[in-house]
């Protein structure tokens, strides 16, 4: 009799669902109408479950597993709840927004055919980190604060905040975080909660879908455009994507050609979808000048119709 071994699932790859927010925001920015909750769970589970495919080819011991919205900002909600006479210092506009917003993100360029990483900078558009925290600190007036993201692995980016606002005087009372991927290693000075833990051990990477969704505004990594850029205030963003981004190292996809081509075409394929509803429900077309993330590495002019600008990326990746 031949017995099947069973594997267990060690390794999580951990996906945090953030669509629908972004493109409801975008939505009311642009004057777009969006199709509700369930179409947008629907893209979830199609990147969760392409992605699950990939990693099942290669080795059984992954699981794909999505971080609900709802999951991160119900948790947030509850922690704070403790804190209420507490003043909100948000490094993430997606899951908790606040009047005390830090508009900070990683930078990245490609020079030569290679991405280096330029580190942390403000958003474009937006004032430069010190002076931003300057306007905060001058408003937030001696009161004690929370400071909240989205996350914490390397806790590069809200060590940097920490020490810059303790170089301001500010009193800090915690770092509150949704999803905490504890090394054991983390010394921040000041007590951290989470909503959401995972061991390091057992996490291969932790990704925001909107980094596979071209479009998306936030998506993927923000890189630095030069000045003669045609004048635009808009950001560019390297999905997670073939001929976009550095997907093997931004996002673990370690694995041939062939299988990332074929995500990224699924990918897109969900993007020109969405597109088209929203042109739908809409009754106008959206146009490249209508996006608040342009996707690098793929040609267009601003008045290029988004869907005509993918579908032609698409016959390029086949």
């Amino acid at each position: 009799m031949n017995l099947r071994r069973h594997i267990m699932k060690k390794y999580m790859y951990l996906i945090s669902q953030d669509l629908q927010m972004l493109f409801a925001n975008w939505a009311k920015e642009f004057d777009f109408n969006i199709p509700g909750k369930t179409y947008f769970a629907n893209i979830s589970q199609g990147i969760v479950c392409d992605l699950q495919s990939i990693f099942s080819r290669e080795r059984e011991d992954v699981a794909v597993q999505l971080i609900s919205f709802d999951q991160m900002y119900n948790g947030l909600q509850k922690k704070l709840s403790s804190r209420f006479n507490d003043l909100i210092i948000s490094l993430d506009k997606v899951y908790l927004p606040s009047n005390f917003q830090l508009e900070i993100n990683r930078i990245v360029c490609k020079k030569e055919n290679e991405w280096e990483d330029l580190g942390e900078c403000s958003r474009p558009g937006f004032k430069s980190i010190d002076q931003q925290l300057d306007e905060i600190c001058s408003s937030v007036n001696g009161a004690r604060v929370t400071v909240v993201d989205d996350g914490c692995w390397s806790g590069g980016s809200i060590a940097l905040v920490l020490k810059a606002l303790r170089n301001r005087n500010i009193n800090i009372s915690k770092v509150l975080v949704g999803v905490f991927v504890d090394s054991g290693k983390l010394s921040l000075d000041i007590p951290l909660e989470f909503a959401i833990r995972f061991s390091a051990n057992s996490v291969i990477d932790w990704i925001c879908e909107r980094d596979f969704f071209p479009g998306a505004p936030l998506g993927g990594r923000t890189v630095k455009i030069d000045s003669n850029n045609g004048g635009t205030n808009k950001s560019y963003g390297a999905y997670y994507l073939f001929g976009m981004g550095d997907y093997a190292n931004w996002a673990s996809l370690q694995f041939e050609d062939k299988l990332i081509r074929s995500f990224t075409q699924r990918c897109i394929g969900r993007s020109i979808a969405l597109f088209n509803e929203i042109e739908e429900l809409s009754s106008k077309a959206v146009l490249m000048n209508n996006l608040s993330r342009l996707p690098y590495g793929i040609g267009f002019n601003c008045q290029d119709r988004f869907v005509d600008v993918l579908e032609r990326q698409l016959v390029k990746i086949i």
